[in-house]
């Protein structure tokens, strides 16, 4: 850190012309010792002022009688030209101030310090939480003691066993890991007994348990049992009703529960309806695509009637049996349905079934039968 110096009233004027590239100026030879003398990393400010008021801020770095050697353009100035008989005055500079107020900070800093030799009482040492001890963590350097925790300690004091008093001979009179012992060794049990440890937590002797405790020790559960799960999952279900529910079926027969009563239904062959299975487990009961619904829907527009719904159609010309054709609401008689116009078409595939004629017009009985 460089140092400031200060004198009172050095001022004085160009003995030779300088332009803004020059580093050393000359002051007349009877004002030199009114400036300071400079030692390494020493300074002081000089402002030059022309004739007409320009002013440059420079940094004086040594002095020799009358030549004082400056850093040029300092504090926001500009490098000028200035002719002999300029102005040349030591004034109190805003870098100066500057650093003035810096070595009163760093003395009001010093101030507060203890000296080196200085020691504190424990009374005086940071309080500390449960369980923490006051310490330097890193492993290398110094710095100021901090709140370290068990874990921070034992790393620090990285304790052996040889560390611990006693702890050697007491592991020496223990038995090593690999230390096994004979079937002989083990005490006597029962026929059908097991030698063991009964109790669901800590330690303690071995004990005689019966098979019942072995069991309970044991916890068995579905999964433990190799396959068990498996097997279980292939097996039908158990009904307690099963010899009455046999009893009522048949090969051409549908069982069923109604409010927990075993009801039967018999179907035919022909029917439209199949039932299918090995030895009547899971039975497969199919509904052939022929077999007609009822169609219970109200309403005279209504264009979704189920599958297997029969309509009456008219039409001005005959349609040849199991045509295909789109059936329509007739746009103004709600009693019949038609085979053009403009009204709703009915949803699904419509096949032709057979027709009548009366007058030139045509009666299709249409079915649905998609």
């Amino acid at each position: 850190m460089s140092t400031l110096k200060i004198t009172n009233n050095a001022k004085s004027t160009l003995a030779i012309a300088i332009d803004t590239v020059d580093t050393s100026i000359s002051v007349q030879g009877d004002d030199a010792a009114l400036f300071p003398s400079l030692s390494a990393d020493e300074w002081f400010p000089l402002t030059l002022i022309d004739q007409l008021g320009n002013i440059e801020v420079v940094r004086a770095t040594a002095r020799a009688s009358a030549v004082i050697t400056v850093t040029r353009a300092q504090e926001g100035t500009t490098a000028r030209a200035f002719a002999s008989g300029a102005a040349v005055e030591l004034r109190l500079t805003a870098a100066a101030i500057a650093e003035f107020a810096l070595v009163d900070a760093i003395n009001t800093a010093l101030s507060g310090k203890a000296a080196a030799s200085h020691t504190h009482a424990l009374s005086a040492l940071p309080d500390l939480s449960e369980s923490r001890l006051l310490g330097r963590a890193a492993a290398a350097g110094t710095g100021d003691a901090t709140s370290l925790t068990a874990t921070q300690v034992k790393t620090i004091l990285a304790l052996a066993i040889a560390d611990i008093t006693g702890l050697s001979d007491a592991l020496t009179a223990k038995a090593n890991a690999s230390h096994t012992h004979a079937f002989a060794d083990l005490p006597n049990a029962a026929q059908g007994y097991f030698v063991g440890r009964p109790a669901s937590s800590g330690t303690g002797a071995l004990t005689l348990c019966a098979p019942a405790t072995a069991k309970s020790m044991l916890a068995l559960t579905i999964a433990d049992i190799t396959s068990l799960q498996s097997t279980l999952n292939s097996k039908q279900a158990t009904n307690s009703r099963l010899s009455e529910l046999l009893s009522l079926g048949g090969s051409s027969g549908m069982l069923g529960l109604n409010g927990g009563s075993v009801v039967s239904a018999s179907i035919s062959a022909g029917d439209g309806i199949d039932i299918s299975g090995s030895g009547g487990v899971n039975p497969t009961i199919a509904v052939d695509s022929d077999v007609a619904r009822v169609n219970t829907a109200s309403g005279l527009n209504n264009t979704t009637p189920p599958v297997g719904t029969y309509v009456l159609v008219s039409t001005n010309d005959a349609i040849p049996r199991n045509d295909n054709f789109t059936v329509r609401l007739h746009q103004s008689g709600p009693a019949f349905y038609t085979k053009g116009g403009g009204g709703d078409a009915l949803s699904g595939t419509w096949r032709a079934s057979g027709c009548s004629i009366d007058a030139e017009a045509f009666t299709i009985l249409a079915r649905r039968v998609a």
